[in-house]
């Protein structure tokens, strides 16, 4: 039996954020913060990214499956242009959404059992 683990982490360009969820100089845990929640999120991730993605590793070595990382790279260009062109009003956020689908559809062409882990 083939199994595998995989995650992604799509770093969305600042210009694509939704920031509507809140805005900025607003008090978030008794904290004024110059920031969005996504901006917040977004530097989060770029300073933790490392760590994260080493924690995944080391839990797929120690179980003993493939490991599968996926970024923005040329094929999620692809996949994200193409996904605007059918659907213009979807946000980038949700089109990261769907291309977790599309790639848990891929690698189950390979792989008997597959298990996507949240980046955080």
């Amino acid at each position: 039996m083939k199994r595998t683990i995989y995650t992604l982490y799509i770093d969305i360009p600042e210009e694509d954020l939704d920031l509507r969820d809140d805005v900025p100089n607003n008090h978030v845990y008794g904290f004024k913060n110059e920031l969005t929640r996504n901006q917040r999120t977004k530097l989060q991730f770029q300073t933790h990214a490392p760590r994260l993605q080493k924690s995944k590793v080391k839990y797929a070595d120690e179980i003993g499956v493939d490991y599968h990382f996926f970024g923005y790279d040329d094929e999620y260009k692809a996949y994200h242009k193409m996904f605007l062109e059918k659907y213009p009003e979807i946000t980038h956020y949700n089109i990261v959404n769907f291309y977790k689908i599309h790639l848990l559809y891929k690698l189950a062409e390979d792989y008997d059992e597959v298990l996507y882990l949240d980046f955080d």
